[in-house]
């Protein structure tokens, strides 16, 4: 049983002291396989009792057999590679290929496999009926927004992407009930974000909301949620991760979308196409 695996897929239904625990025990993997129960809960700032708790809502019989799947999985270049298991000292450009590709497809069935497609389907309603759809996102989640735009803009759904955080803030402020606001943040603890979004629903907004953590600040302005798993250390070299996580739910629910009036939207793109073809000749 694999902890990293099992902690992406159970993250988002674990209380409070769980998730402390388990952002701790994946931040330090090398740290927790020497540590007893007492120890661990003392340097998580959680307890014994909650390291016995997280074994049991992960599946694990206790902290021996969790132990051991972290041993399986963190090999002896990770335990000395404190940034970021995609690289190592020696990789070679096949190496980094073969582990990217790896993590990639992995990120993409933790996504699957979280995907709640009641709310894809909400999603997908809601911008059908919108007037007009602004997306938010900052950084890494802000590349998926801006590109979630640009393919909506394409076939006739008018859309804004904001990526200022002022600005953001100001069409927040004059929303109106009839439009759709699609916010991205992989922590959800983005503040430019989450104001935005709670400014939305003060104005009768409905607000989608895309994100690793159903606890999370922006997750309680949410009207829908379409969930993320947990696929990032906190330090990183690239939001890889993420990134694919994002883009694969938006690939999702902009194909769901698509398929719900597929004629009209087909001409859309071919509209589009021979306008962009202009320019070639």
């Amino acid at each position: 049983m694999d902890f990293l695996k099992h902690v992406s897929m159970h993250y988002n239904a674990l209380p409070k002291q769980s998730r402390k625990l388990a952002d701790f025990i994946r931040e330090n993997p090398s740290k927790a396989i020497r540590m007893t129960a007492k120890a661990l809960g003392e340097e998580s700032g959680t307890s014994a009792a909650a390291v016995v708790r997280l074994c049991q809502q992960l599946g694990f019989d206790g902290l021996e057999q969790m132990k051991l799947s972290l041993v399986r999985y963190v090999s002896s270049e990770e335990l000395n590679t404190p940034i970021d298991p995609i690289i190592a000292p020696g990789d070679s450009i096949p190496d980094i290929a073969q582990k990217l590709c790896h993590m990639q497809t992995n990120t993409m069935q933790e996504t699957l496999a979280l995907m709640d497609y009641d709310a894809v389907k909400r999603a997908v309603g809601l911008i059908q009926k919108a007037r007009r759809v602004y997306l938010f996102g900052l950084g890494s989640s802000g590349l998926v927004a801006q590109e979630l735009c640009h393919r909506l803009n394409r076939i006739g759904t008018p859309c804004i992407f904001l990526s200022d955080g002022h600005t953001s803030l100001e069409y927040a402020a004059v929303i109106q009930p009839r439009d759709l606001m699609i916010c991205f943040s992989y922590s959800g603890e983005t503040k430019e974000v989450y104001l935005a979004a709670q400014h939305a629903r003060e104005r009768g907004v409905e607000v989608i909301a895309v994100t690793r953590d159903t606890a999370s600040t922006l997750s309680a302005s949410a009207s829908v949620l379409l969930k993320l798993p947990v696929a990032e250390k906190r330090v990183r070299v690239a939001a890889v991760a993420s990134i694919t996580s994002e883009m694969f739910l938006v690939d999702v629910l902009y194909m769901s979308f698509l398929q719900k009036d597929f004629e009209r939207h087909e001409d859309m793109l071919i509209n589009t196409s021979r306008i962009v073809n202009l320019l070639r000749e």
